[in-house]
Order: structure tokens, then sequence, then C-alpha cells
């Protein structure tokens, strides 16, 4: 962007978010997890060091951040009963299953799990319970749920700590999504979504991230068109006849088509007759045990199930999206339950076919099925 001369606008701006999850394993980790606010909403309360409550916990992210630093009592965490747990079900399962929460099962497990006494934590509880009745509480919340808190219940816990967590600032665009420099739009330049600058102010509301890539993706995207059919209708009334099959830039003639790679070419034409692409089914496809499959538990040889089908997925650990660790967790085991939280059922036959090495025999799919019944 320098190069080019673009300019920037609020590049100060950056948001600080008050749940990034702590992994008790790499506390120290510069890339965390973030906790979704639905943790707080469905009644999440967040404790100090001290198992006291310090916090507006459904306040806004800079206010819960701000207070998280300067009442310096951490570790800070994110506590949720069990009504609280069972509405966010998923979440909590989900979390669980990365090793970011533990599920306790009782008041006394928890404040042995924070190393303090169990009274002090009743006394917490009391507190907060008197705030719900009253609806008068002393750091200003007004919405309360899933209580009342009691110690003979489940808990799901989290240590959190404020994370960055998104930069309101970037590349300073027009209203068409054009990059601007001090000259004006650079022509050719377009831009959405985080990288852009200007959208949401000082702090940005939760939830608007997405729809922010959507609405002035659609805009880059209609501008970007508009200018290459301006760019096209420029250079064919300067004579390329681009029309007619000539380049644009080096004047070799086609014949209205584009070269496509043989495999692709062969995949259309079978499509177009009606043909069924039978390639990958008549592959014999190797029977495996879970046995077998715990033999692969490594980052250099990691394989694991999902759906009845066994991934070897070494290769494609550093491109998941979602980072390896959150595979490597189920390194040799099967991360059916995990997966299917998370992806459509044809996220591996579309992204990583080749992932694919053999089935789960049935035995062991069964024996599988029967472990997730008894958890």
């Amino acid at each position: 962007m320098r190069a080019v001369n673009a300019e920037l606008k609020d590049i100060d701006k950056v948001q600080i978010h008050p749940t990034g999850l702590v992994h008790p394993d790499e506390p120290d980790n510069k890339v965390k997890f973030l906790a979704a606010e639905a943790l707080r909403g469905v009644g999440g309360i967040m404790l100090d060091c001290d198992g006291r409550r310090f916090v507006n916990e459904l306040g806004r992210r800079d206010y819960v951040s701000e207070t998280m630093c300067k009442h310096d009592r951490a570790p800070y965490r994110l506590v949720l009963n069990g009504k609280a747990s069972k509405e966010i079900e998923w979440h909590c399962k989900h979390y669980c299953g990365r090793k970011l929460m533990k599920q306790l099962q009782s008041g006394e497990a928890l404040a042995k799990e924070m190393q303090i006494q169990p009274q002090q934590l009743e006394q917490t509880f009391k507190e907060f319970n008197m705030s719900m009745e009253t609806k008068r509480d002393p750091y200003g919340r007004e919405y309360f749920q899933n209580g009342p808190w009691t110690m003979d219940d489940i808990f799901h816990v989290a240590i959190i700590t404020p994370v960055r967590h998104y930069c309101m600032g970037g590349l300073h665009v027009n209203t068409e999504c054009q990059v601007l420099s001090k000259q004006g739009p650079i022509p050719g330049l377009y831009c959405s979504g985080e990288i852009m600058g200007g959208t949401h102010g000082a702090n940005r509301l939760g939830g608007s991230s997405l729809l922010d890539c959507v609405v002035f993706g659609r805009i880059a995207g209609l501008s970007s068109c508009r200018y290459l059919m301006e760019v096209f209708v420029s250079r064919a009334a300067g004579g390329a006849l681009l029309g007619a099959g000539a380049s644009a830039t080096d004047g070799t003639v086609h014949q209205g088509t584009v070269d496509v790679p043989q495999d692709s070419t062969n995949a259309e034409v079978s499509t177009q007759t009606g043909e069924k692409d039978t390639s990958h089914s008549e592959v014999k496809r190797h029977v495996f045990t879970l046995s077998d499959v715990a033999k692969h538990n490594r980052e250099d040889d990691c394989w694991v199930v999902v759906n009845g089908e066994v991934l070897n997925v070494s290769s494609f650990l550093n491109e998941h999206p979602g980072g390896k660790q959150a595979i490597l967790l189920f390194a040799g085991r099967d991360a059916t339950e995990e997966f299917n939280m998370l992806h459509k059922p044809d996220v591996v036959s579309k992204y990583c076919p080749e992932c694919i090495v053999g089935v789960l025999d049935n035995v062991s799919s069964s024996k599988a099925s029967l472990a997730k019944m008894h958890l």
C-alpha cells in the first residue's frame, strides 16, 4: 500500500475483547481463541482470582476490558452454572474439546480449581442471587437469567484475558470502496472488510464484522467489475478487438475459448452428457480399526476419523483455517462429534478429498458411537 501511496484512516482504533480463552498448557501463546459473548449473555459471570465479581459482565467490550486491566486481580475466570451451560451446550462442548474450558461437578470443585475457600465462592453466589432478586447490582448489571446460583451445581469454567480483537482502522476508501491516496482514487484498487478503515468509528459493535464484509464486499465487487468493463471497452475502442478474441496484451488471437486442464474438461463433458463420474467410487477403500488409527497420533503422522472415513491430515494441518491444534487434539481418534458441530458433511470431500485413506470398520464404528452415548 505504501508503494501506491494509499491513505490510512482510524489506524489507531483497535478493539480489545475481554474474553480471550487461555489454554492451560499454553498460557503465553500470543494467539488465543475467543469466548463467544453468548456465554455471558446466557448468564455467565466473571470472577477475579479471589472468587469475587468485579464488573458488569454485559457491558461494552472496551469497558469490561478496561475494568479487568484496572482491577488487576488476574487470573480472571468466566463461569457458567448448570442452567447456563445447558442453554449453550454446543459452545461448552466445543471449548472443552479444545481443552480451553473445564466442567466441574460442584461448587467445592470450582473453589478448589480456583484455589480459594468454598465459603468465599458461596458468598459471591449469594450476593449475585440478591442482585438478581432485587434487580440492583453493585456493578450496574440489569439483565439476569439462569439463576439462582448454588454450590450443588455443575459448572463450566475458563480462564480469560483481554485480547486484541479487531482493527477499526485501515485503508481510506470512498463510497465505491475504491482505495484513496492524497491525490484521489487509485485506479483499479478496491477493498472491503477489516482492511478497510473508517466504517466502525472508534469502537465496533459486536456482530457487525461479517455484515461489513457482505455489504462492502458486494460494493467492492460491483465497483471493480464496472472498472474492468470500462477498461475493456476502452481497449476495444482503441483497436484491441477483444470481441473478436484478440488479446489485450500480446495480440494473440483465440477462438473465443479458454484453455482448461484435460481432467477438468472431461469432468465438464461427463456432467453435460449426464454420465456419473465414478472415478472415486471405483477405487477400493482400505478398512481400518480404531486401533489402527490410534497409531497415527503425531503431528507428522496424524490420522483422524470423521463420519466413518479415515483421514490422513498430516499435510493438511498447516492449511486448516482453525489452526492445526484444533485437529491435533483428536490425533489418532474419532473427531466426528466435534467436526459435525462446526462443519457441513461435504467439507472433507470438497476441500481435502486426498486426505481420505479409507473407512472405519463396522465394529469400531459401533464402539465409537456407543462411547459417545455414554459421555
